[in-house]
């Protein structure tokens, strides 16, 4: 017997096949909604204000809790998250932002552009109201009349949009206001009067992950069931846990670790490094240069610790930058260490630092000396030498306008390509890393010239001897090889980490 193809045999084929289709697309998504991402990353997360969201951790732990009206985390595309829309006047001083129908808070309260107004109006009020800068809200039309209650005319709302108004041009508005500082909160969070924040320990979603475990040893969010399917990708990750117990177990039982390029922790053979390019900056900070009797108050002896404390860093082997600004960016450049001269240390006979972890290392980087190793053996040494005690400090979680210890060992990062907004940032807001400014010079040269070159304020910092560079790296993902997990939608310039641009494989 002779089998023809005929039309009715292909019909049923083609309804087979897409049956099938159907079906094994189902398996999958049955199969990838049991799989759980299993995450280390070795920072506790200790506030779910927005206002903190630049404590490096929050970007790790609430980037997919708190969704901003825009993301920059997709990669090529600014993509419209709780607006669906946005337009601004020809001068860009007016920005207007479609706020999306159907977007819910996990409690299933709607997210309305009067949430997305208040969430900004309680922003805008206490950075005002500490003097703090961002390069955004303090532009606001007649900023001084916004409270958490009241708009003014710089933060407007009607039932389908949000308007902010400026009293100058800001181009540069949808990647600013995509900064995890805007995202949008649940209003019962704060008080609508005074924008406190009631429990820095709970968060209402607005994004698409929910928090189901928040302790000091895990942080596991997962995958909301009514966040819109079109703002997800194909075969999104429900459950993830990250894992924040500092051991070397965890950390080789997890698929995901997240954290730098010169993380020691990880075996190279086992895990491939994902990240931008080196924009990170380690660095040490004299945090009571202002204190009367802290061996960190007096400028010239600030330059001899440094002196002292470089010397010795390099006889034990570590490799560090003189350049606190990454020498990436165009025009900047290391500094040249002072000829070591006579030091003692001023004031009292001991230098207080926080107490830290040991430093976690697989086999193959036993014998790689750590930053955190070379600030304290370094200091150590320089402590032996002038016959003084290091005062070790136990301090739970980092305050970054502190000043507990002398001296301590701190992370920051600058985005390359255009580093002028994250400098004014890093000096001018309240709610940054707040460095620090002795003269005043570098104050007055941020906010009289929006052109400065990087590397007179990289020369100020140098000068005035606060921050002392250590180096520059690059903070990403480390994978596990072949693991089925797909993030080449995901913008790796930015911060980790935004969950919902990173999906199953299959």
């Amino acid at each position: 017997m002779i089998y023809t193809w005929t039309s009715r045999s292909k019909l049923l084929f083609y309804a087979l096949f897409c049956v099938l289709g159907v079906v094994m697309a189902f398996l999958i998504s049955k199969k990838n909604d049991h799989k759980v991402l299993k995450v280390w990353a070795d920072m506790q997360p200790f506030s779910s204000d927005p206002l903190k969201y630049d404590y490096f951790v929050h970007h790790i732990a609430f980037r997919s809790v708190f969704s901003g009206v825009l993301s920059e985390y997709k990669t090529g595309a600014i993509q419209g998250v709780i607006a669906k829309s946005w337009d601004a006047s020809e001068d860009k001083t007016k920005w207007r932002f479609t706020i999306r129908k159907n977007l819910k808070f996990e409690n299933g309260d709607a997210i309305t552009p009067g949430v997305v107004a208040a969430n900004w109006r309680r922003v805008a009020y206490l950075m005002h109201k500490a003097s703090s800068e961002s390069g955004l809200f303090e532009y606001l039309k007649n900023i001084e009349t916004i409270s958490p209650s009241e708009g003014g005319e710089g933060i407007t709302f009607d039932l389908d949009s949000v308007t902010l108004s400026f009293y100058k041009p800001i181009p540069n508005l949808l990647s600013k206001i995509s900064f995890g500082l805007y995202s949008v909160a649940h209003p019962s969070q704060f008080n609508s009067k005074t924008g406190e924040w009631y429990d820095e320990r709970k968060a209402i979603a607005s994004g698409p992950y929910k928090i189901t475990k928040w302790d000091e040893l895990a942080f596991n969010l997962e995958l909301r069931d009514d966040f819109p399917k079109e703002l997800l990708l194909e075969r999104p990750i429900k459950y993830i846990n990250i894992d924040l117990q500092y051991d070397l177990k965890n950390i080789s039982d997890a698929d995901f670790v997240i954290g730098g390029s010169s993380a020691l922790a990880l075996d190279r053979s086992e895990f491939s490094f994902f990240g931008p390019v080196e924009s990170n900056i380690r660095y040490v900070k004299c945090s009571r240069w202002n204190v009367v009797g802290s061996p960190c108050y007096d400028l010239e002896n600030r330059k001899k610790m440094r002196a002292a404390f470089y010397k010795e860093v390099a006889e034990i082997g570590y490799e560090f930058e003189r350049s606190f600004l990454p020498i990436a960016i165009r025009g900047v450049t290391s500094s040249k260490i002072e000829a070591l001269r006579h030091f003692e240390v001023q004031g009292k006979n001991k230098i207080s630092l926080r107490k830290s972890e040991p430093v976690l290392k697989s086999i193959e980087n036993q014998g790689i000396i750590s930053a955190s190793e070379a600030f304290y053996k370094g200091l150590g040494n320089i402590s032996k030498e002038c016959g003084i005690d290091l005062d070790f400090v136990t301090q739970n979680q980092p305050d970054i306008s502190s000043s507990t210890v002398d001296l301590e060992l701190r992370i920051t990062g600058v985005l390359i390509e255009d580093p002028h907004d994250d400098i004014r940032f890093m000096f001018l807001s309240k709610f940054g890393i707040q460095l620090p400014d002795s003269t005043g010079e570098i104050v007055r040269i941020l906010k009289s010239n929006k052109n400065f070159e990087p590397q007179a304020i990289n020369q100020l910092l140098w000068d005035q001897a606060i921050i002392w560079p250590l180096g520059h790296f690059s903070y990403g993902y480390w994978i596990r090889k072949d693991f089925p997990v797909n993030i080449s939608n995901l913008n790796l310039t930015l911060p980790p980490i935004d969950f919902q641009w990173v999906e199953w494989v299959d």
